[in-house]
């Protein structure tokens, strides 16, 4: 998230399409950190998150289309 956080606040420095690269990359990153996490195992599929399957990768194969 602080890779997203600083080109969201240096956004009229930077282009449009790395903060939303950022965004992408923090999202995949955050989701496999809630995968990985040893607390509540179903957590992403009861929210009904976009990468919640069990394979790896599967966040950035949704991100990408």
């Amino acid at each position: 998230m602080d890779l997203y956080k600083w080109s969201y606040k240096l956004l009229p420095l930077v282009a449009s399409e790395l903060v939303a690269d950022c965004l992408a990359l923090a999202r995949e990153i955050r989701a496999l950190g809630m995968r990985a996490s040893p607390g509540r195992p179903g957590r992403l599929r009861s929210a009904r998150y976009a990468g919640s399957d069990d394979r790896p990768g599967s966040a950035a194969r949704t991100l990408a289309g």
